[in-house]
């Protein structure tokens, strides 16, 4: 199994408060640590006594890496650095004093899947850190060409349409097609970035890839899908996607629902046809969706309402119709709501004034009648509503009180 580390620094305010004296909590642990020991190096941090710990005096069978590596000091208290292995993975971390002060148990993060590290603090277990799921590969050396092809589309088929799949004439097709056969990383069926590579392949096969505007090689190689053009991540997950004014075409595949911990959608000033995909409501992480100036049409799925850490909703310049629904008051962190030059109709939901986050509501240039009422514009003049537009020129349409411009 390959192994990949991953670090991270614990706060250096906790460190300096742990005292082996103060030590309560019960040190068992739902993971294992191992100790390191710096033979060669002869710092105050290696020569305590904390550091012959059990953690430390591990054997073999413990299944835990022990290895000559140097320690450091931190907030003048000795720190013996220690590593955790999580199912065969080993994430490098400095602990305070001694590995057993820490412990881990999974419950954090999406799904509750994520590593929840804690640290013994006056006595009390107290969190410090969510570590996102290791990336883990298990290799395919057991597995012939059609073994691994069969298996990596079992995984593909939880996120794409089992028959579209298998269709020579689909895009995700393509994309499977080229997974198996074209790509030279040569994932394995349990790598868990085989479906983000997967969902971004369909991506550049079906929104025209070759017409793009980075040069070719920029997205879509064999390496890591991290370094591809207009991707970002954060330990080894897919967390931005941005594509700019790239000459996308065609509709956003639903398949971008399986992209899990995106935060970052912007896809703006391109051809992009079609409704916003209902699916959009499985990226429950997602702050920002910037759509505007495309050729979208359809509604609002009525699953975008449900996530609820948005912040950012652009999609103006589209040619969106039906109504805002009620539901919008759930999109509690919500401050920019920008869906101007559309096709909406029915009225403005009286909701949005209980949306005490929000500042800037772009409504005007679409079909929308009623009022804007008086509950909202408190919004403008008691909250943090600072700007408001609408078709209020023509009070037959809008009429509005508090509106920073009428069209």
């Amino acid at each position: 199994m390959k192994k990949q580390l991953h670090t991270f620094f614990l706060s250096w305010a906790f460190l300096a408060s742990v005292s082996a004296g103060t030590i309560l909590c019960d040190d068992s642990t739902d993971f294992k640590f191992g100790g390191y020991n710096d033979t060669t190096n002869n710092t105050p941090a290696n020569n305590t006594a904390a550091n012959n710990t059990a953690a430390n005096n591990t054997t073999a069978n413990d299944s835990v890496l022990v290895a000559d590596r140097g320690c450091e000091e931190i907030a003048e208290d000795p720190a013996t650095l220690c590593v955790l292995e999580v199912d065969g993975i080993l994430i490098e971390e400095y602990c305070p004093t001694t590995c057993s002060l820490m412990r881990n148990s999974r419950g954090c993060g999406l799904d509750d899947s994520d590593i929840l590290v804690e640290k013994c603090v006056d006595g009390k277990w107290t969190e410090e850190s969510c570590i996102p799921e290791p990336i883990c590969s298990g290799g395919c050396e057991n597995l012939n060409d059609a073994e691994r092809a069969s298996k990596i589309l079992e995984v593909l088929e939880e996120v794409s349409n089992g028959t579209e799949i298998v269709d020579p004439d689909s895009h995700q097709y393509t994309a499977y097609q080229w997974i198996v056969n074209q790509d030279g990383a040569q994932v394995c069926p349990n790598d868990q970035t085989l479906v983000q590579r997967y969902v971004l392949a369909l991506l550049y096969f079906a929104m025209g890839g070759v017409g793009w505007i980075p040069s070719a090689g920029q997205y879509l190689n064999n390496g890591p899908e991290c370094g591809w053009f207009g991707v970002s991540c954060e330990s080894g997950y897919v967390v931005e996607l941005v594509l700019k004014a790239q000459n996308l075409v065609g509709p956003i595949p639903a398949e971008i629902g399986g992209l899990r911990r995106l935060r970052k959608l912007e896809l703006d000033g391109n051809l992009i046809t079609g409704p916003i995909t209902e699916s959009i409501g499985y990226l429950t992480s997602l702050t920002v969706l910037d759509l505007d100036r495309n050729l979208l049409t359809g509604t609002i799925p009525e699953s975008l309402y449900g996530l609820k850490k948005m912040v950012w909703i652009d999609i103006d310049s589209n040619s969106i119709e039906g109504t805002v629904s009620d539901n919008i008051s759930a999109l509690s962190s919500l401050e920019i709501f920008s869906v101007f030059q559309n096709a909406f109709t029915g009225t403005i939901p009286e909701s949005i004034s209980s949306m005490n986050n929000l500042n800037a509501l772009a409504l005007d240039s679409n079909k929308f009648s009623g009022e804007i009422s008086a509950k909202i514009c408190n919004l403008k003049t008691d909250g943090s509503l600072s700007y408001i537009s609408a078709d209020c020129k023509d009070s037959s349409k809008i009429t509005c009180s508090c509106c920073s411009e009428c069209f």
